[in-house]
């Protein structure tokens, strides 16, 4: 009995109490040019991509009340192309927008949450899954990529001994925000069921619409973040240590980035359903 309790203790230490610790300090840290400000900021817009994952679930039942003869074969024949059209984004549009135009991260996140919130947005207009709801999907085409982008930013707001740290933060957001979003976006549904059932989508459109203004004021501020990379570089270098890349991130292949946001987009399906 005692070795279990011992056991769930230590779990709780690991995965909550040291990441919170760990959130706590590396947000309460005093930093430079406003860059606690502009972690904050991130913090909030990362907050926002984690706060629609029940909009998978809640767009099926949508689709199953107001669309004549619609089927569970249409859904999954749509997830499929919006999964391959984020993955020829991911792939394909990203590497040469980061890479080879050298857009900053916070210029990649403004377009994408202002299609992102463009795409909510307009699903409440369609009365049939084709070819409205594609279209949706086509101006959703890019929110897998935001995950990475969000990533490389934060990188860039702290010492590189403290990516670590703040990515805890990220896991705790990834991990809590699903959770309260999901309860507020069912409660939406469920009130508005008979009046306007595309209330869901009004709110998801209007918390994009939150990212972008977020990412569009750190976009003002890239400057900042831009000069922190640089002294970190240098820094790294001195140390003998890989420098980091031009888009923020340390040594980290473009593949392996895609394959993350991949990842992150399935996990918010799968939360969604």
């Amino acid at each position: 009995m005692l070795k279990s309790f011992l056991q769930i203790a230590y779990l709780g230490k690991t995965f909550f109490v040291t990441p919170l610790k760990e959130f706590a300090e590396t947000i309460g840290k005093k930093r430079d040019n406003n860059l606690r400000r502009l972690l904050i900021v991130q913090l909030l817009a990362y907050s926002v991509y984690w706060s629609v994952v029940e909009y998978g679930s809640i767009i099926y039942l949508y689709m199953l009340k107001l669309f004549d003869g619609f089927e569970p074969e249409q859904f999954a024949q749509l997830s499929v192309a919006g999964n391959v059209l984020n993955m020829i984004v991911i792939f394909c549009v990203v590497p040469v927008l980061s890479g080879r135009l050298k857009w900053h991260e916070t210029t990649c996140l403004t377009l994408i949450n202002a299609l992102n919130s463009t795409s909510y947005f307009a699903a409440t207009f369609p009365t049939a899954i084709w070819p409205g709801m594609y279209l949706v999907e086509v101006l959703n085409a890019s929110s897998f990529s935001q995950y990475s982008q969000a990533r490389s930013l934060f990188s860039r707001c702290v010492e590189p001994d403290e990516v670590g740290k703040i990515f805890s933060a990220v896991a705790i957001i990834t991990a809590v925000m699903p959770l309260a979003s999901n309860i507020a976006m069912r409660k939406l549904y469920s009130a508005t069921i008979d009046t306007y059932p595309q209330a869901f989508m009004l709110y998801t459109g209007a918390l994009f619409v939150l990212g972008t203004a977020l990412n569009f004021y750190l976009w003002t501020n890239r400057s900042v973040m831009m000069g922190l990379a640089d002294k970190n570089g240098e820094k790294e270098s001195e140390d003998g240590i890989e420098k980091p890349k031009e888009n923020g991130s340390y040594g980290t292949s473009t593949q392996s980035i895609a394959l993350e946001d991949i990842a992150n987009g399935a996990e918010v399906e799968r939360k969604g359903r």
